[in-house]
């Protein structure tokens, strides 16, 4: 027998943990982005160029792209996303309601595509551990969601057979 309070209190503390980890990475990509508007201007500074090998200002440019900065936009407002329907998830679980499976799928989507940026760019060990620890986040939260949804579908089956 499951113990459904137990799975309620489960993915209640990964889903406030979901929303603690993806508010300090938008506060952190938000000083990103500012960083990397401080780093464009820099580079039409000669002086600061001079610092740096060719090999290292391409690179430096290749992260610059406004392709690249289009996605970074993307990937924050997806984290912005998840962070709402993470509150509204909180907010069904304490009125025993039925919680949604969208941020979690979504932020498995985000972790499948950062481990493929991680894999297409410089793989960093340290970087695909924390992938692969958020997707685990996440996988663990939609699989309490979706034990606690279909709660009432056990119930049922339960007293069919009795």
């Amino acid at each position: 027998m499951i113990s459904y309070e137990k799975v309620r209190q489960a993915l209640k503390t990964s889903t406030i943990a979901i929303i603690i980890l993806n508010g300090l990475g938008v506060v952190l990509s938000l000083m990103g982005f500012a960083g990397i508007f401080y780093l464009q201007s820099q580079l039409k500074n000669e002086e600061f160029r001079s610092q740096f090998t060719a090999e290292q200002l391409a690179q430096m440019q290749s992260t610059m792209t406004p392709f690249m900065i289009f996605l970074s936009v993307l990937n924050v407002l997806a984290i912005i996303a998840i962070i709402v329907f993470c509150a509204q998830n909180l907010s069904k679980l304490k009125q025993g309601l039925t919680v949604s499976y969208i941020p979690y799928i979504l932020g498995l989507i985000l972790s499948v595509i950062g481990l493929v940026s991680q894999f297409t760019t410089t793989l960093s060990m340290v970087g695909t551990i924390l992938i692969l620890a958020q997707a685990a986040l996440y996988g663990f939260a939609f699989y309490k969601a979706k034990t606690l949804n279909d709660k009432d579908t056990d119930i049922d089956q339960d007293q069919t057979i009795l």
